[in-house]
Formats: structure tokens, C-alpha cells, sequence
């Protein structure tokens, strides 16, 4: 079995430790990528930069709430 060792770089012998170890650090990695990301997208329409940006998300307004907006007033 010793000709069927792999060794990464010629001296590190992968074992299961380092095996959970870079998929732990992966792992961590992909959802901090993917948290950034849609931290971005999510409030895009926020930035205020350069340029005017993306207006927020809004549902129509429709007549029966502008009856009861004039009712109330």
C-alpha cells in the first residue's frame, strides 16, 4: 500500500484533518461569497453614488386605497 500514498507537494500526506479542514474553510469561503452577493443585490437600488439609483421596489397604488387615503383625511 505504500506506492499507493498521495502526498500534495511531495510532502504533505492528505489525511481526513485535512481533508474537513479544506471543506470547512470551502464552506465558510462559499457562504460568505454568497451572503456578500446578496447583500448586494438585495440593496442595490439603495446606492447613491454617481448616479441616481434604482428606485425602490413599490406596489401599485389602486383606487380603493386613494378612497380610503381622501376618507381619512
Amino acid at each position: 500500500m505504500k506506492d499507493w500514498e498521495i502526498y500534495l507537494y511531495g510532502h504533505i500526506e492528505l489525511t481526513t484533518g485535512l481533508y474537513c479542514g479544506v471543506m470547512t474553510c470551502q464552506i465558510v469561503l462559499f457562504a460568505l461569497i454568497n451572503i456578500l452577493l446578496d447583500t448586494c443585490l438585495m440593496n442595490r437600488y439603495k446606492k447613491r453614488g454617481g448616479y441616481e439609483g434604482h428606485r425602490p421596489p413599490l406596489l401599485d397604488v389602486r383606487k380603493d386605497v386613494l378612497d380610503h387615503e381622501n376618507e381619512v383625511r
